[in-house]
């Protein structure tokens, strides 16, 4: 659902533009605007993914939670990284979770997916 919501963010930025109103005008700033906060879904969404990574990283959670959670790092990463903004904070935090999850699973620290 993050993912989608990412996606779906960036559609409305491309189509804000090309799509008229009812009175044929085209959307106004207030209306992108409500757009933007609709669709800030995304964003909530990949935050509390990350806040959750103490949850994951319970020794009694065992191996597969950890892989998980680098599946769930990995779709995070990317969805800041493909939104507008600065997300380099949040980049930077995930990037330093992702590399300390794959040392404890004796993964190769090379790129985020471990390929």
């Amino acid at each position: 659902m993050m993912v989608i919501h990412n996606q779906l963010s960036h559609a409305y930025d491309r189509l804000k533009l090309l799509v008229p109103t009812e009175n044929g005008s085209h959307l106004t700033i207030a209306s992108v605007q409500q757009i933007r906060e609709r669709d800030s879904t995304w964003q909530t969404m990949a935050k509390n993914v990350c806040q959750s990574l103490e949850y994951f990283l319970h020794d009694n959670m065992g191996s597969f939670s950890h892989m998980s959670i680098l599946a769930l790092l990995s779709g995070c990463y990317s969805c800041f990284g493909n939104a507008p903004g600065d997300w380099s904070r949040e980049m930077g935090w995930i990037s330093d979770s992702l590399q300390k999850i794959k040392k404890r699973l004796g993964l190769p620290a090379g790129n985020l997916l471990g390929g």
